[in-house]
């Protein structure tokens, strides 16, 4: 979290992809002003805490007892969420800590709070200490001659013994900083203020973390030890949650980011308020708020970003007033806006029919490409029984129309970035390309298991389909494409396994669980309480599906829920009784490998993703950085891509953002359309062995009609076929 810009939204879940802990949650704590006093826990902090360890200890998959094992992790996983890299406490502050190493388990279970916050206060006065550090080592400036090296990964390394050790420490990692800068063309004043500013901010950031947030951040690094999916979602954190599932939201419609102490718009989303009324534009900054007629602005320099959004999100109807300095100009225009419902249309599914060349004389191929962000449902207008709440079948559905009526051939379903959502979504909408049957099997805490099954009949697509995945892949995603591959329904295409999630979770809303309070005001715990297989018995947990025919990325080597501390461990259940489509098959999928691969062999770009791959490798196993400059620079050229062919853009050149919805057409996804032709022209029926198999299919996806078709023009062609004749009489098997 060194980044000087932190993104946050109008309803949008803040974050920044992080790798770590800290990452992960300060994320949510954006644009921080001077210090704040984190104070003491409050008598809500001590009842939330005593119901995550009830929760913990009577529900989680695990069944682990809250006890002095789970404490020493407890401890680690807290000191490692906050100081990930032992950069900030010293190893007096640890050996301080280490009294309480065996009690988190009892601090948790009676509500105290007290180490917690202790220790939150020791990581910011760090924080604020290094930030002074890093001004002065800047100051006297560093020795570029001095052959010695900064460990790159510090997690386990000791902490540092006294101030010696902590400057040695700290002027190292300002050496790494100003070579990155140095070596991309900055002068060393640049690249001075640049790393001064960094960590100025970032002590400024972190200064105003609040009780809530500490307490979120030591809870989830405490629940994290039963598995990487168990967290505690502070009442702001879940309210955007809760915004991301149902993809709507009250406001004026804009996403924004704070840049150094200035809340700036990032990007106003489409067919919102502030849209609508024109006057705010990406890269204006907004420098006070004031509610409906009020004269009463409260200016936002070094607000936190999660109290700004506070400030402008609100009711549909109702009026805001902005204080605008536009990106073009140097006055500032008040802009006032009335709220309305955006619908956070970026994040909800999205497709394109795109044509695809065949060869000589043959027409393109029109294929219907369906781009799914992740598994989206409203929740709550569910839970009220709306007949029509927003969801990720629904809006799939409607799309399968628009394209059955434009002529496509063939749909593809990309989900590379989709890191799952809620587990009915996964269900109903792998019965948009399946008849009735079993999705998913749920082993619960007793050990049975339940069988949720696809109930709704026939399928909106019975005709080639392609699944394309990546590492990025989880959780509802993997049980979409894990079904459809062990229905034999669709080719699944991408890296060479999704993430490997194969646990489910469920809200706990601890309001809720004191009887009668208002719903969020305590947040939730986010808990792990069963494990899902596919009908094949197989979990995705580790494993993640593996692909039909694996493309090279750079994603395929990045870790994924194996790699992760604490993730439940692999097994197998009995399978569940399911069709067996018959429309992939290894036959097929060697002559579809072998003509990809043939195309790889002659496609520039993906050679280039293959030394992208090693150099990321290279990157990634490295143990330490040079810190003498020409040695620093000989090895970042060796890692730096070979961009010599690359096309140079005169920096004048206006550039057009593409649109959020628009699907762009890369090497990647041709490679992915060409499999796709590949797959659909393989499935042409010539023999009676054909025809028969793909009668069967259409017959088991509900599509009678088309299967007696296939059959009589089988027969046709081929009037001697018994295994034809045998499927005309029926049944179906």
């Amino acid at each position: 979290m060194t980044s000087a810009s932190v993104r946050g939204s109008f309803g949008i879940a803040q974050s920044t992809r992080p790798l770590r802990l800290l990452a992960a949650l300060l994320a949510l704590l954006p644009a921080l002003p001077a210090r704040a006093d984190l104070g003491s826990p409050t008598l809500r902090d001590k009842i939330i805490a005593q119901h995550v360890a009830v929760y913990l200890e009577r529900v989680h998959v695990r069944r682990w007892k809250l006890d002095d094992k789970r404490s020493e992790s407890m401890f680690d996983s807290y000191l490692s969420a906050l100081d990930p890299q032992r950069m900030y406490f010293t190893a007096a502050d640890v050996a301080g800590f280490k009294a309480s190493r065996h009690k988190i388990d009892d601090y948790i279970k009676a509500g105290d709070l007290n180490f917690a916050f202790k220790v939150g206060k020791v990581f910011l006065s760090r924080v604020d200490g290094c930030s002074k550090r890093v001004k002065k080592l800047v100051e006297q400036g560093p020795d570029f001659t001095v052959d010695e090296y900064f460990q790159v990964d510090r997690a386990e390394a000791a902490y540092t013994s006294g101030e010696k050790e902590a400057d040695d420490l700290w002027r190292k990692r300002v050496k790494v900083l100003l070579l990155e800068k140095l070596a991309d063309g900055k002068t060393m004043k640049e690249a001075g203020d640049e790393v001064v500013k960094l960590y100025e901010n970032f002590a400024v950031r972190m200064g105003k973390t609040d009780g809530m947030e500490l307490l979120q951040i030591f809870l989830t690094a405490a629940t994290m030890t039963y598995d990487p999916h168990t967290t505690y979602m502070s009442p702001d954190t879940l309210e955007n949650f809760q915004i991301s599932m149902r993809l709507e939201l009250e406001g004026i419609g804009a996403s924004l980011q704070s840049i150094d102490g200035y809340t700036v718009v990032n990007q106003v989303i489409p067919g919102g308020a502030a849209a609508r009324d024109g006057r705010l534009k990406p890269q204006d900054k907004i420098l006070a708020v004031a509610q409906g007629d009020s004269k009463d602005f409260v200016e936002l320099l070094n607000m936190k970003l999660s109290d700004v959004v506070k400030l402008i999100r609100g009711k549909k109807g109702t009026r805001v007033q902005l204080k605008v300095r536009h990106a073009d100009s140097e006055g500032a225009e008040l802009v006032a806006i009335v709220r309305a419902k955006v619908v956070l249309a970026d994040r909800e599914a999205y497709g394109e029919v795109l044509e695809v060349k065949r060869g000589k004389g043959l027409p393109t191929l029109r294929v219907g490409v369906v781009v799914l962000p992740s598994f989206y449902m409203d929740m709550a207008a569910a839970g009220r029984g709306v007949k029509d709440f927003k969801s990720t079948t629904r809006d799939v559905s409607r799309i399968i129309r628009k394209f059955k009526a434009d002529g496509i051939e063939a749909v593809v379903i990309d989900l590379r970035m989709n890191g799952g959502g809620a587990l009915s979504e996964a269900i109903a909408l792998t019965g948009l390309f399946v008849d009735t049957g079993p999705v998913v099997l749920i082993k619960h805490l007793n050990g049975k298991v339940d069988t949720r099954n696809d109930s709704k009949k026939g399928a909106d697509w019975s005709g080639p389909l392609v699944v394309l995945t990546s590492k990025f892949s989880a959780s509802a995603s993997e049980i979409f494409a894990g079904a459809l591959q062990d229905y034999r329904r669709a080719v699944i295409v991408g890296d060479r396994s999704t993430h490997g999630k194969g646990t489910v979770q469920q809200l706990m809303d601890l309001s809720r669980a004191r009887g009668g309070g208002e719903p969020g005001k305590l947040g939730a715990l986010k808990i792990t309480l069963s494990q899902f297989y596919r009908p094949s018995g197989n979990s995705t947990q580790n494993k993640g599906v593996v692909p039909d025919i694996e493309l090279p990325a750079v994603s395929s080597h990045m870790d994924g829920e194996a790699e992760l501390d604490f993730s439940i461990e692999f097994d197998t259940v009995e399978k569940a009784e399911h069709s067996d489509l018959g429309l992939v098959d290894q036959k097929l999928l060697r002559r579809l490998k072998e003509k990809s691969r043939k195309r790889r062999g002659s496609n520039e770009e993906f050679s280039r993703i293959e030394k992208d791959i090693a150099r990321y490798r290279k990157i990634r196993d490295r143990k330490k950085i040079p810190l003498e400059r020409s040695r620093y620079e000989a090895e970042k050229k060796k890692f730096d891509p070979d961009d010599a062919k690359e096309e140079k853009k005169d920096p004048k050149d206006a550039v057009v953002p593409p649109d959020d919805n628009e699907i762009k057409r890369d090497f990647y996804l041709e490679e992915v359309l060409s499999i796709t032709a590949d797959y659909v022209a393989a499935l042409k029926p010539a023999s009676a062995e054909s025809y028969r198999r793909l009668a069967r299919a259409a017959l088991l996806l509900g599509e009678t009609k088309q299967g007696r078709a296939l059959i009589a023009e089988g027969l046709r062609k081929h009037p001697g076929s018994g295994l034809l004749q045998k499927l005309k009489k029926g049944p179906v098997k």
